[in-house]
Order: structure tokens, then C-alpha cells, then sequence
């Protein structure tokens, strides 16, 4: 492999890495390997060996559900259709997301970091050592996952996020006492502060998350993912105290911060070598992004933003700037064709010009996803001795698949041997020599065998070793377990898998060796969410409250007995398929002989019952789970009913998914890492801001132009090792084309008058180049100011359906010759049942509300249907329908259940799948069509929607029903959204819900 010497590294000379290449530099042939290496094990349609068609979620027909009994165990179904089978003690934390915990030194009291989106708390949980551990929450203004008690377990510190600032807590009081800022003399806090409201003035500067405690409990080590630092403390200089109020007096300790020292893009984990002389940081991003506000702004933002489409496409066209030219035109005149060799298209910018988007640099530079090594036996000296770079580089070939993410280095163990770096993107843990740093070895955690061993979604997050050194606990977020691994010199063993709750994000271990404890950031899920407590806690955002289990390390075969349970809890039992005529293939890598076309339309954020809880039964007779009460009615959605009754839906479909900014994520078949698992609950309490284009925030704290609010599309930061579904299909020589996802980044804006994209893009985030070579760049993003569909009151008007016809019937038909041009897969987005302002629309009027908001979305999806099923393309076509999260509306079952569609030829006519199904059964199935293996674990093991097809098609095309518009607009709407920011997706999302419920009369008597 070519390797280059990475001269910037001052205090590494000799260090040489893998030079980055394009993964797709080279063509690609259907059924060959791809690059031509490693012989039949690179991951491609021609393939054989996969078993990931046997496998399915093992919940079968149960719903989602908190509490149910599995092997014996006291479990959980998961929205997935996965168990969890937490085992010993479980402790509820009281509030969702605890990301951190550290247990105090005497090994008495856990410590839970709860990271939003709300309440933001601590949580203190005392007695552990006993049968009946006692929780007592703490909340906080903001935290985000760092902790560390002092040695005598008196004190305790925790980051505050958002707030630029370190809590110092009383133990026994259970109480906050001080607070350190880091922001800096020149933005002090007033003091007094309240703990548990955001301390003035507020400032968007660093944002403190792990931490490292020295032996002494003399110097706390914070990083900082604002201003990519590491900030030194001198606890021996904090001023505690609070006033009979219990405000906080001495908010800003500004002596106590006494060294700041640069180390690599997002730091996450933090760990301190036995002598507190070495401190090791894991830093998981991988590009330091950069404003595009202008020099001089106009005020104007059509002439200061004039990026209205990304300008360069990850990894090709991002390594150094780029020129292009920005092309204006008519929104009501578009030209049919999908790009421009020269650039972007543009309609509000006042004239064509040429742009420069600003370089990256090398996504595998010794600042991304690497581990810096610093001495500190200096405290206040730190010095930078090694940059290590753990797991596979981009572009690096790994069992027959080139790199296309950094390997994402998050947490650091240190035994006196060797030092262990979990690659949450990996899957692995790297062994790195205690005196080189250099890498020896990696430990590989996949729990599959064959082909399918290949396939990534693992996600060790957080390690712990056992006091004797002899063992390494991972948590593994993928799977729901801790993995025990036997450490044997440079390698190691995995013994066994133990079951814990939902995405484990932290482990720790008892003195003697005996007891784990584990914090469980999801616990148990969400549970239905309707108006009736303990049920009206919100959608799963806020009502799934996280957990810690207490247990007892096993041995023998009682690990062998969790381990078998594990791997039943996520479906990795291959169970025999018996309808082998079904449509859908029932062998990997063949693909179906009756369907050849995926058309994937996702919507925005609507639960079952909010759309089609009216529906109660098939009309065959059949029984539908579903809530009239929680459901808008008919009127609202006539075409998704019509679609629902005529072809095959379900009731049982659930989203793995919370909110917009992982859905769009899971909606290309890339599972959140734990970068985006972790900003998403804190930006999404408003405890995690971008830097906006002020330049005093993004100058210092450049970490802040990758904060993505309520982003809709994965960046560079949380790309998957394999990439999503648009680079699954590439490496399998499958064709497609994306219209409106993939593209709404850090910072943008989606102004009125900005047809056809519907945003401006104020940071140089890349896109996916394979996606940005295989999109509509005149289709739009989430922007609610466009409709989905044509307007009675201006017909010329651009629309989203319009656009997709256009495209539609001067590209994939043609009429003539009755042929289908269509790609493999298409990607297409309606996002207005998502909701709008009142008059985002038409400014001057008519106003409309949400249910007009839906039935424009209804419009659009009918439209398409019809539009598809009246041409070449339905004979061998199929169209699956779901959403990207769950947040408006209620819903019995549970929080996370939405509607499904499937719409085809082949699918059973007014049909209702009971089986437990999820967004990962869509691109199972999707894969089995097309006759390409499994992309991650989460697809492989997913339960197929085979139920829902027949080999007995029916051609009968769909008819558009024909909507009563809403005639004049509820003005309750326009009252309860006024505060609402729509510009961004889910950016008011609670009270956006209120909205909904209150002025469509929800839940009706």
C-alpha cells in the first residue's frame, strides 16, 4: 500500500500512513469483486455465503413493548423487533440518555451523566452494593456524558455542555456547588448562578464533555468539542459555595483553569495512565469545517449565501477547494436534465457567477479520528508526544472493502502491558504497544460468522478492564451486550456476550473484579405515547428513560447461557424460509425475477395513529390496531387510506430512529454513531447550538460549525466503515437516483423564494459524491415554504411532485415504446405532513393548517402512485412508504410505531402485516431484490417484509382520490405556531406537537 509521510506531525517524524484513495476510483462490475482484492470475500452482488436471509428479528407478531418476558428473563421488545434481556439489578436513572457514569472510589455510589434532551441531570445512585440501590436525579440547565468523582468521593465534577462550563457537586448533599467556566475571563457569568437555568450572559463557545481525574484529585482533564482542546483544571483553586437560595456564588473560578493544548477534531474519550503522566484522547471526527459567511456581508443573504446545493462530493472533490459555477434559473421553468457539469443551479441568487468552496483536506490527517497522546507530568505543561491512528484509514482495504469512514477511536483502557482503543465504526479494539504506540494488533467483535462476518453495527463504545488486567469488558451499543474478552499478550479472545439493556454506553467494574456495572442509554424503550401517565412523557426523544444494571461477572456456563441469549435477542439465529415462490428471493445475492425497481418515499415524523388510527380493520374484515381517537381522519389523508385499504400496510412497523437528525441518518441505511447518538438529545434539548455565521463563536470554536441542530443527512463525522445505502449500491453496481435527501447540513437555512433546492448552505460540508452524482440537484430539501404537491391557487407554481414528474416522463419512460428506464432504487422525499407556519406557503394568504399541510402531502403521495402505476415501470416495481421519526401525534402501541406502505403488483391486496417490522426490513428487502448481500448487522438480521407479497400479482393501477381541501384555515394553528421555527426540521418540536394535537382536537372524547 502506498504510504506517505505526514510531515505536520511535529513530534512524529517517523510516522508513516496509508496514503487515502477513492473507494470508487476504478469500475465496478455486477457480480465481480470489487478492486480485485482478496479474491471472493469482497462484499458484492456475486458474493455467495451470506445467512442473513435466515435471520430475522425474533419478536415476530408481538408489538413494541417495555416489559415482556423472554427465555425467562425479565426483557423488552425493541421498536426493531429485537429483545433485550437486561440481567441483575436494574436501577431506572429517572431521565433518558445517561451517556456517562463513574462509580466513586469506595465503589458505593454510581454516578449517571443524563445527556439530554430532557431534563439534563445527574444522577447519584447510592448503595450499590446492596439489593435495593437508591436513585436521586439532580437536574442540571445542560450536561453532556463527562464525569469524575474525587478520591474521597466527597466531590464530584460533570461537564455542562452547552454552558462552557464544569458542575461541582456535593455528594453527600446530593447538591451543586460550584462551577468552573472555561469560556473565558472576558465571558463571565453573573453570578449568582441557578444550576438548573442557563447562566448568563450565555455564550456559544466550548463544549466540556469526558473527563479524567489525576490520582491525587489534583488536576481534572476536560475536553472541549468546541474549540477541539483539552482543558486543565486545578481543583485545589475551585471556590465552592452557595447562597441560602442554593445559587451558586462563585460561577466562574476562572484561576482554577490553568492550561488549554490543542488536540484532534472531536474529542470524545479521555483516559490517564495509573501514574497520571500520560493522557491519552480519542478523538472521533474527521474534518474541521469552515464557515462560508462572508468577508464583508452584504446583509443580502441571495448574494452572501449563494450555495444553495453542496459545491463538492466526499472523498473525490474535498481535499482541496474547489471552483464552480453557480448557474441562476427559473423555478417555473426548470430544464429536465439532473446536474450541471459545471456546478449548482440556483434560483435566488441575483446572477450567475463562480464560487469557491473551501477545502478539507485529507479526511485521514493526524487530527481525524486518532488518539493523541499527551505527557502531563507536567499538569500545567502538557506536551503532545504521539499521534496514533487506530482501525483502518480511509480508503484502506479491509476484508475486500475500502475504507469510507474514520474508524472513530472513542474510549482508551490501560493495563501495564498494552493500551486498548475501542474503533466504534471498526468494530474492534486496537492493541497498542504502552512505549511505541504503536499498533500491534486489532480484536475483532463481530458476532457472525462467514461472508456476513464482514458486516458492521457492533459499536464498542466504552471498555473497562478487570482489576487483574486479564479481562476487557466492551460495551457494545449495536447489539445491546457486554462483550468479555479473554486478553491474551497482544490478542485477545471473546468469551461471551452479556445482555444488557438498550445501547449500553458505559461499563464499569468493581475493585474486586466480581460486579459490573453497566449504563444502558435507551433502557427499555419508549411505551406507548398518549395523554395518560406514566404514557405522556412525549415522543421517545424524551420518554425513553435510560437504565443501569448491576450484576454479578459471569463464568462457565452461565456466560455461555447469556451469550446464546444474545445472539437469539438480535435475530442471529438462522431459522428456514418455507414461502420460497415469494417474489422476494430467498437467497442472497439472486435477484427477484419479478420486481426490479425500489422506489423508497420517505415523510416527515408522523406516528400510525396520528395518520391512519381510524382505520380498524381491512376490508376483508380483518382487525387493525389502531386509535380513532389519536387519528385525524379520512379527510386528512384520503390517498394514504385508499392506499392503505387497497394494498398491503401494516400495523406493526416501528422506526429505530427518535428524531429527524438520526432518521434521516436511518434512512440511508447508516446507524448513528456515537458522535451523532450522542449531539442529537442534547441538540434537540437546546443544549447543543450551532455556531451560526457570528464569527467571534466559529473563529475560536470551529467544533460548532458541525453542530447540526435538527440536520437531516449524515456528514463525514457518522458515515458508517461501509458506508450507507447509496455507496452499498455503487459497490454493487446497482443504479439509482436521489431526489432531496442528502444534503441539509450544519447551518443552512430554508428561506422562502429559495426554489428549487429550498436551502442555503453556510458551511463547506461535503456531500456523499456518489450521492451528489446520483441526485436531482433542482429537487429540494426539507424546506416547509415549498409544496409537496400543485397548488389549486397557482398551478405554474414549482412543487416537489411536479419536479419528479418532470424528471419522471423525460427520463425513466418512454411512452412510445412502452419501456422503464427506471433506475434500481429511487430515493424520493415529501416531507409536508411534517407541518408548516401558518402562512409559509403563500405569505400573503391563504393561511394554512396542518391537516392542509398533510393533505398537501397526501397529494403528492397519490399523485406518484398513480403517476407510477399508470406507466411502463408498475409491472416490476414496488413502492414502499414510511416516515423519518415519530414526533407528532400519539400513538397506543408505542411511541416509535408509524405507517408502512407497500404498493406494487406484487404485494397482497388489502392486506395488513402483523409482523413486527422496522425501517431495517426495508432495506433488508430491498437488498434481497436486487440480489446484493447485507450492508450492516442491523439489516442482516432485520425481519424481511416477504408476508406482505404474493406470487399472484394484480396490475390494477391506482387511482388518484380526490381531496376536500381545507377551505379556510383552523386559526387556532396560526395562534399556537407562531413561536414555531419551521426553517428547520423538528427545530420547535414540542411545541409543534401541542400544536397539532390542540388544533385538530386531539385525542378526540
Amino acid at each position: 500500500m502506498e504510504t506517505v509521510r505526514m510531515d505536520n506531525n511535529p513530534l512524529d517524524k517517523k510516522t508513516t500512513f496509508p496514503r487515502w484513495r477513492w473507494p470508487l476510483s476504478r469500475p465496478l462490475t455486477i457480480g465481480a469483486v470489487v478492486l480485485g482484492v482478496l479474491g471472493s470475500t469482497a462484499l458484492v452482488a456475486g458474493s455467495i455465503g451470506s445467512q442473513s436471509v435466515y435471520y430475522r428479528a425474533p419478536a415476530g407478531d408481538l408489538p413494541a413493548t417495555r416489559q415482556y418476558t423472554v427465555g425467562g428473563y425479565q426483557g423488552a421488545v425493541l421498536p426493531n423487533g429485537r429483545f433485550i434481556t437486561p440481567i441483575g439489578i436494574e436501577v431506572d436513572v429517572t431521565a433518558p440518555k445517561p451517556f456517562g457514569m463513574v462509580l466513586s472510589p469506595d465503589g458505593d455510589t454510581l454516578l449517571t451523566v443524563n445527556s439530554g434532551s430532557t431534563p439534563f441531570s445527574v444522577t447519584l445512585i447510592r448503595y450499590v452494593k446492596s439489593a435495593n440501590p437508591q436513585a436521586t436525579r439532580i437536574d442540571l440547565d445542560a450536561t453532556f456524558v463527562g464525569a469524575a468523582f474525587a478520591p474521597d468521593g466527597s466531590r464530584f465534577y460533570v461537564a455542562g455542555g452547552e454552558n462552557g462550563n464544569i458542575w461541582v457537586g456535593d455528594t453527600a448533599a446530593a447538591k451543586i456547588v460550584g462551577s468552573v467556566n472555561l469560556n473565558g475571563s472576558e465571558r463571565a457569568y453573573t453570578p449568582p448562578v441557578d444550576p438548573k437555568q442557563q447562566p448568563q450572559p450565555y455564550f456559544k463557545g466550548t463544549f466540556p464533555g469526558q473527563m479524567a481525574l489525576s490520582g491525587d484529585g489534583r488536576y481534572l482533564y476536560v475536553v472541549d468539542q468546541g474549540s477541539f482542546q483539552v482543558f486543565v483544571v486545578d481543583t485545589g483553586k475551585i471556590a465552592v459555595g452557595t447562597d441560602d437560595q442554593g445559587l451558586i456564588t462563585e460561577p466562574n473560578n476562572f484561576e482554577a483553569v490553568v492550561r488549554s493544548v490543542k488536540v484532534g477534531r472531536y474529542p470524545f474519550g479521555i483516559t490517564l495512565s495509573a501514574d497520571s503522566k500520560t493522557l491519552f484522547v480519542a478523538n472521533v471526527g474527521v474534518f474541521q469545517y469552515t464557515s462560508l459567511a462572508p468577508a464583508s456581508p452584504t446583509g443580502d443573504s441571495n448574494k452572501d449565501y449563494p450555495l444553495c446545493y453542496p459545491g463538492a462530493g466526499y472523498p473525490e472533490e474535498t481535499v482541496r477547494s474547489r471552483q464552480i459555477q453557480i448557474t441562476k434559473v427559473d423555478p417555473r421553468n426548470l430544464p429536465p436534465t439532473l446536474r450541471d457539469p459545471r456546478g449548482i443551479r440556483c434560483g435566488y441568487i441575483p446572477q450567475s457567477q463562480s464560487y469557491t468552496v473551501p477545502g478539507l483536506g485529507s479526511p485521514n490527517a493526524p487530527e481525524s479520528s486518532s488518539v493523541y497522546v499527551l505527557d502531563v507530568s507536567t499538569p500545567t505543561e502538557p506536551v503532545l508526544k504521539k499521534v496514533v491512528k487506530p482501525g483502518p484509514l480511509v480508503g484502506e482495504v479491509e476484508e475486500g472493502i475500502e475504507t469510507y469512514s474514520g474508524s472513530h477511536p472513542n474510549a482508551v483502557a490501560i493495563s501495564p502491558s498494552y493500551i486498548y482503543v475501542s474503533n466504534g465504526n471498526n468494530d474492534s479494539v486496537s492493541v497498542l504497544d504502552p512505549r511505541s504506540y504503536r499498533e500491534l494488533s486489532r480484536i475483532n467483535l463481530s458476532v457472525l460468522q462467514g461472508l456476513d462476518r464482514r458486516v458492521k453495527g457492533i459499536q464498542p463504545v466504552a471498555l473497562a478492564l478487570s482489576p487483574d488486567n486479564q479481562y476487557l469488558y466492551v460495551a457494545q451499543a449495536g447489539i445491546n451486550a457486554v462483550a468479555m474478552v479473554r486478553l491474551e499478550g497482544t490478542a485477545g479472545r471473546v468469551m461471551g456476550h452479556i445482555p444488557t439493556g438498550w445501547w449500553p454506553s458505559s461499563v464499569k467494574v468493581s475493585a474486586d473484579g466480581r460486579t459490573l456495572y453497566v449504563a444502558s442509554a435507551n433502557g427499555r424503550g419508549a411505551g406507548p405515547n398518549n395523554d395518560t401517565p406514566p404514557d405522556n412523557l412525549g415522543s421517545p426523544k424524551s420518554s425513553t428513560i435510560g437504565t443501569v444494571n448491576i450484576f454479578a461477572v459471569p463464568s462457565g456456563p452461565q456466560l455461555e447461557r447469556y451469550t446464546q441469549r444474545v445472539l437469539a435477542n438480535n435475530g442471529f439465529v438462522a431459522r428456514p424460509l418455507t414461502d420460497v415462490e415469494n417474489p422476494i428471493p430467498s437467497r442472497v445475492g439472486v435477484a427477484s425475477k419479478q420486481i426490479k425497481h425500489v422506489i423508497f418515499l420517505n415523510k416527515e415524523n408522523v406516528t400510525h395513529d396520528l395518520l391512519l388510527g381510524d382505520i380498524t380493520q381491512t376490508r376483508k374484515g380483518v382487525p387493525v390496531n389502531g386509535e380513532p381517537r389519536y387519528a385525524l381522519g379520512a379527510n386528512a389523508s384520503p390517498n394514504h387510506h385508499e392506499l392503505a385499504l387497497a394494498f398491503a400496510f401494516s400495523d406493526n412497523f416501528y422506526l429505530e430512529p427518535n428524531v429527524s437528525s438520526d432518521g434521516h441518518r436511518w434512512l440511508t441505511n447508516t446507524y448513528t454513531t456515537e458522535f451523532e447518538q450522542t449531539h442529537w438529545p442534547a441538540s434537540y434539548g437546546g443544549r447543543r447550538n450551532d455556531a451560526g455565521t457570528d464569527p467571534e463563536v466559529f473563529g475560536p470554536y470551529p467544533g460548532r460549525l458541525g453542530f447540526t441542530d435538527a440536520n437531516g443527512s449524515p456528514d463525514p463525522h457518522d458515515y458508517n466503515q461501509h458506508g450507507g445505502i447509496y455507496l452499498h449500491l455503487a459497490r454493487n453496481g446497482k443504479s439509482f437516483v436521489n431526489f432531496g435527501n442528502g444534503y441539509e447540513f450544519a447551518i443552512v437555512a430554508a428561506d422562502f423564494g429559495t426554489e428549487p433546492t429550498g436551502i442555503r448552505q453556510q458551511v463547506n460540508v461535503p456531500m456523499e459524491k456518489v450521492v451528489r452524482d446520483n441526485s436531482d440537484h433542482l429537487f429540494p430539501e426539507y424546506n416547509t415554504k415549498i409544496p409537496d404537491a400543485p397548488l389549486q391557487e397557482d398551478p405554474t407554481r414549482f412543487n416537489r411532485y411536479a419536479r419528479f414528474k418532470q424528471v419522471f416522463e423525460s427520463r425513466y419512460v418512454d411512452r412510445k415504446t412502452n419501456t422503464c428506464k427506471l433506475p434500481d432504487y429511487v430515493d424520493l422525499f415529501y416531507p409536508n405532513d411534517h407541518g408548516g407556519g401558518a402562512n409559509d406557503i403563500f405569505p400573503d394568504g391563504p393561511a394554512w393548517d396542518y391537516t392542509r399541510y398533510v393533505q398537501d402531502n397526501d397529494a403528492a403521495l397519490g399523485l406518484t402512485v398513480e403517476l407510477i402505476s399508470k406507466s411502463p415501470c408498475w409491472k416490476d416495481t414496488v413502492i414502499f412508504v414510511t416516515e423519518d421519526d415519530t414526533q407528532n401525534g400519539f400513538d397506543h402501541v408505542d411511541g416509535s410505531r408509524t405507517i408502512f406502505l407497500a404498493i406494487s403488483p406484487w404485494v397482497k391486496r388489502e392486506y395488513v402485516s402483523k409482523t413486527h417490522t422496522s425501517l431495517a426490513s426495508i432495506f433488508k428487502t430491498t437488498h434481497l431484490i436486487l440480489g446484493i448481500p447485507p450492508l450492516n448487522q442491523y439489516d442482516a438480521a432485520a425481519t424481511d417484509l416477504r408476508d406482505m407479497f404474493t406470487s399472484t400479482p394484480d396490475f390494477t393501477p391506482y387511482t388518484f382520490v380526490p381531496i376536500q381541501y381545507v377551505a379556510k384555515a383552523n386559526p387556532a394553528w396560526k395562534a399556537l405556531t407562531k413561536d414555531v421555527d419551521f426553517s428547520r426540521p423538528d427545530a420547535d418540536e414540542l411545541k409543534l406537537r401541542r400544536a397539532i394535537l390542540l388544533s385538530s382536537g386531539l385525542p378526540r372524547k
